[in-house]
């Protein structure tokens, strides 16, 4: 957007037939915006009436391939500067009203020739300058274009193509390469949508260079503004997305707006960088407020939601699932660990493990912590540190504790810092969080059987002393074995989860 109002201020002198001052630096937008309106009274008429033709031209020239064209579109943009051209040598437009043309096209290129490197510490900074905002521009222009079309953007084959053309441009001294802002609309709304017109282009440029250079001398430069501007309302377009971003992410919304100051106060280079740094700003703020929820069994599948947001997700009895949301690092992690004890304190004692009546009284379970961690993309050494911490005030509480749907690329970061196995064994890792409940699950059924076992020894032990016959004691054992058998099974379906 602000690339669009930069070219837009730079067309406008052309469009009118004055010359103004260029400035450059903090505000050279707004100072040359105020040369053009201090300068009207000295609009070239003759120039402003051939402006208001190419317009017409070319804006019902669009309008006709939008409504009957739109499979074989017709090249509006070539026509007007054929029809400009004839009507400029026809009429002499320049010798007679004074408007603005071409003029000499300097035609063949340059041997090539290796670039001299005796300047080469001078202009390592510069050139470094050149290369980071010329790739920040590229690569905006790119996405944008892609988010558009619809079509991947790849970084790596930009960045590849910037390099090669530089590299081999440099040999024919060529100016720095990078994207156009106005040519790349010009070529999208003549429907360019390969890197077929891209060769195209190129060859037509390579031809008029070499060869018919010449005929296009006499073309008024007010076209060529014409043409540029009437591009740009693709990208004027973007004001429409103000309300959807006010209404859906006001943070973005605040990073385009500091993207569009910055950029006009101070200028493009400069402007582009403090819009970077800016939104490394917000990202930091966006993943310094750790993002977590309290997950529930939603009964009858083994899907597990945010207790807050899904009224048919229930509290686990004796369980508490924690889910993380967001990478943990120095400035979120005390947050995150600090809310994680502060729930498993309150589950302790507003979600205990449900016994069923009969079972009243016996040995009381151990709670059980499930971390969820399919959001968290890496944690550092405070977050790890942290989480030792955690670790050691579960352990001295006798609290079970589980990880489920780690990423792979988290566990290993853990296991480089030595955090698995020496603080967390990799049995207690599991692919998801209803993994994780059936094996909690399992454990107290093993707790119960554990019971009944020693229960049953007791009792063996009791009987002969009392010296009972053999048969009874086996048929008594065998029938508290049932029994007790039959209350462990009806203690694990009491929970609501299947067994």
């Amino acid at each position: 957007m602000a690339a669009a109002v930069h070219v837009t201020v730079h067309q406008l002198p052309l469009l009118m037939g004055i010359s103004i001052v260029r400035h450059r630096g903090v505000f050279a937008v707004f100072w040359m915006f105020s040369n053009i309106v201090t300068g009207i009274s000295r609009v070239l008429l003759a120039t402003l009436v051939v402006s208001l033709v190419s317009l017409v031209i070319l804006v019902g020239g669009k309008m006709v391939n939008s409504r009957w064209s739109s499979r074989f579109p017709i090249p509006w943009e070539l026509v007007l500067i054929i029809f400009a051209t004839v009507s400029s040598v026809q009429f002499d437009l320049s010798g007679q009203y004074g408007i603005q043309i071409v003029g000499p096209i300097p035609t063949g290129l340059s041997p090539p020739s290796l670039p001299s490197f005796s300047v080469s510490q001078e202009l390592l900074l510069t050139a470094l300058a050149l290369a980071v905002v010329g790739y920040g521009f590229q690569a905006s222009l790119g996405m944008m274009f892609a988010h558009k079309h619809g079509y991947p953007f790849h970084s790596n084959q930009e960045l590849l193509a910037m390099g090669l053309c530089n590299s081999i441009g440099g040999m024919f001294q060529c100016f720095p390469v990078s994207g156009s802002m106005s040519r790349s609309a010009v070529q999208e709304s003549t429907g360019g949508q390969t890197q077929v017109s891209s060769l195209v282009s190129a060859l037509i440029i390579l031809l008029i260079l070499l060869k018919f250079g010449p005929l296009f001398q006499q073309l008024p430069k007010t076209v060529l503004a014409v043409i540029i501007l009437v591009n740009l309302q693709g990208v004027f377009a973007q004001v429409k997305n103000v309300p959807k971003l006010w209404n859906t992410d006001r943070l973005d919304l605040v990073v385009w707006v500091v993207t569009l100051f910055s950029a006009l106060v101070f200028n493009l280079d400069l402007g582009l960088c403090i819009a970077i740094v800016f939104s490394l700003f917000t990202i930091v703020f966006r993943t310094q407020q750790p993002r977590s929820a309290v997950l529930g069994h939603i009964a009858g599948t083994d899907c597990y939601r945010d207790l807050e947001k899904y009224s048919k997700a229930h509290h686990i009895p004796g369980v508490t699932v924690f889910s993380c949301c967001n990478p943990l690092y120095y400035a979120n992690a005390v947050q995150t660990f600090t809310s994680l004890k502060q729930t498993v304190s309150n589950d302790i004692n507003e979600n205990p493990e449900v016994r069923p009546p009969d079972q009243q009284g016996a040995q009381c379970a151990q709670h059980c912590v499930i971390l969820e961690l399919s959001g968290v993309t890496f944690m550092d050494s405070v977050a790890i540190g942290s989480f030792k911490s955690v670790l050691q005030d579960f352990e001295n509480t006798q609290t079970l504790f589980f990880c489920a749907s780690c990423p792979d690329g988290l566990l290993s970061q853990m296991k480089n810092h030595g955090f698995v196995p020496d603080f967390l064994s990799l049995s207690s890792f599991f692919p998801s969080v209803h993994h994780a409940i059936l094996h909690y699950q399992g454990l107290q059924v093993c707790v119960c059987v554990c019971v009944c076992v020693l229960f049953l020894l007791c009792v063996c032990v009791v009987l002969s002393s009392l010296q009972f016959n053999s048969l009874f004691c086996s048929d008594s054992i065998i029938h508290l074995f049932t029994e007790h058998r039959h209350r462990c099974y009806r203690a694990v379906t009491f929970n609501g989860l299947p067994a």
